[in-house]
């Protein structure tokens, strides 16, 4: 994944620079907006007329539909003028500047509650993160989200993680489409729920069919890939394998070959992965992360013909 757009900044709050090390709430910000609140502003630096969104506090935690949020203090419009913003509240806002309906087709991350939100593709660009306690202004590098909200989600955890820039939930829709996994291709993470670390490895959808041998390979943090597998998004055609035993395609003891008639040993370690399909590898979730080997081919392996003998 991309980066992300993590916060807002501005006078006196967020700054893109991660968690650690940020400064609090200045308190002439926090005596702007009520304790416990989430507040927006018309205008920059806390100016303007302001709007308490209570309906932000509620519970269960549901996305605030700006157009029908009600208006400013002045009677102005909400939706697409906010400037500037408090978040005197113990949870994470996303801001986005589109309308968002939930459709899994546009989903690139998940609400706790399993709704897809559209935040503008995997490099986040249509949202805003903004921490618990902080105030900010859309200005200077977020200049362009100034007067452009449509919709905020305020929820406990939050939705990016600072250290990688990478969704915190990806959304999977029910079809195992996930945007962060390129189409046609087969995507690895290291933890379950697709999160963690992702690898593409597009030696599992070339040409010829191979198995590959997950020694040496890395995500992109560097840790490896071999024994740590926890889930799986499969963009192919193709139906993947994935083995607790180093599959090495030798006549012996394989019991099984593929649509190419490679040799493979099928078994309790062997999970499938079915084309378009998302899924925590692996039945045992203790037992997930450790595939070795994995093949990805047009058909499921057929058991190999038991030979039968015959007298003379």
């Amino acid at each position: 994944m991309t980066a992300l757009t993590a916060c807002g900044s501005g006078t006196g709050g967020d700054t893109a620079t991660g968690p650690s090390g940020r400064p609090d709430l200045a308190a002439g910000d926090a005596a702007k907006c009520p304790p416990g609140a989430v507040c927006v502003f018309s205008e920059q630096n806390l100016g303007g007329a302001i709007a308490v969104l209570d309906a932000l506090a509620a519970q269960p935690f549901r996305m605030l539909d700006l157009r029908r949020a009600g208006q400013f203090s002045d009677g102005s419009p909400i939706n697409d003028n906010i400037s500037s913003y408090v978040n005197n509240s113990d949870k994470f806002c996303l801001f986005t500047n589109n309308v968002q309906t939930g459709a899994a087709n546009r989903g690139d991350l998940r609400a706790s509650d399993g709704a897809a939100w559209d935040a503008g593709g995997d490099d986040g660009n249509n949202i805003v993160e903004v921490s618990p306690q902080r105030s900010g202004t859309f200005s200077g590098a977020f200049a362009r989200f100034d007067n452009v909200f449509s919709s905020i989600l305020c929820e406990p955890e939050g939705f990016i993680d600072r250290s990688t820039n990478a969704f915190v939930r990806p959304f999977v829709s029910p079809d195992g489409r996930k945007k962060g996994c390129p189409e046609d291709a087969v995507c690895l993470f290291s933890a379950i729920d697709y999160n963690g670390q992702m690898e593409v490895l597009p030696e599992l959808v070339g040409s010829p069919f191979e198995i590959l041998d997950f020694t040496g390979k890395t995500f992109k943090d560097g840790s490896r890939v071999d024994g740590a597998v926890s889930s799986v998004v499969n963009n192919s055609d193709r139906f993947c394998l994935f083995s607790t035993v180093k599959q090495t395609g030798a006549v012996e003891p394989a019991n099984a070959i593929t649509d190419n008639r490679t040799p493979w040993m099928t078994g309790p370690g062997v999970t499938v992965v079915n084309p378009g399909k998302a899924s925590n590898v692996g039945t045992d979730p203790a037992a997930n992360d450790t595939f070795l080997s994995a093949f990805c081919s047009r058909q499921e392996p057929r058991a190999i013909p038991t030979p039968t003998s015959s007298r003379d």
